[in-house]
């Protein structure tokens, strides 16, 4: 865990706190319903989603894929907690197989 500031487009930067970080993940997600419970809003229309914090934009991405992606992001990651869990074998097969559909 840690925090992760965010060079949007603009060239303003945005800092996350208490980032759950995986490095190693080719892209990393930010939940809406986090944001949402730290007073953030958002509105997504026609492929764009925007993030506001009391009316000023804060974050936007551009759907690809299915995710929406931050318009011209570079992040730079500041963790200060690192915390690693293992798991038995069972467990992790548990993990990836018991919610399939």
């Amino acid at each position: 865990m840690g925090d992760i500031s965010l060079k949007l487009h603009d060239n303003k930067i945005r800092i996350l706190t208490g980032v759950r970080y995986v490095s190693g993940l080719k892209r990393n997600l930010i939940s809406l319903s986090t944001l949402d419970e730290l007073g953030f809003s958002y509105k997504i229309e026609n492929g764009l989603m925007c993030v506001f914090k009391n009316d000023d934009m804060i974050l936007a991405g551009t759907k690809k894929y299915g995710l929406y992606v931050l318009n011209g992001c570079q992040f730079h990651v500041n963790i200060s907690f690192v915390c690693v869990v293992k798991f038995d074998k069972t467990k992790l097969w548990h993990l990836r197989l018991g919610h399939m559909r």
